[in-house]
């Protein structure tokens, strides 16, 4: 499987967001970020604000997206309306 390409700078080394995003990863952090059409990320933004957020598919508002493999906590019995 080919790996997704990383965004890096006119001089070839990773940007800043990049960097701070790895660090996070490490300290067991997730990112939760609100992006464009062109998937830059235009806010970070807490876990509430994420839950809280509605997606509107089709339109020119920034889109959420996380790293967090479970934002709503289903793995202990939350849902998107429930999250635990």
């Amino acid at each position: 499987m080919k790996s997704p390409m990383k965004q890096v700078s006119a001089h070839g080394q990773e940007g800043d967001h990049e960097r701070e995003k790895k660090e996070d990863l490490k300290a067991g952090q997730y990112t939760y970020e609100l992006v464009d059409a062109n998937g830059n990320v235009i806010k970070t933004i807490s876990k509430e604000d994420y839950i809280n957020y509605q997606n509107d598919p089709g339109s020119d508002k920034p889109t959420k997206t996380t790293n967090d493999p479970d934002p709503y906590g289903r793995g202990k019995g939350g849902s998107v309306t429930n999250p635990k």
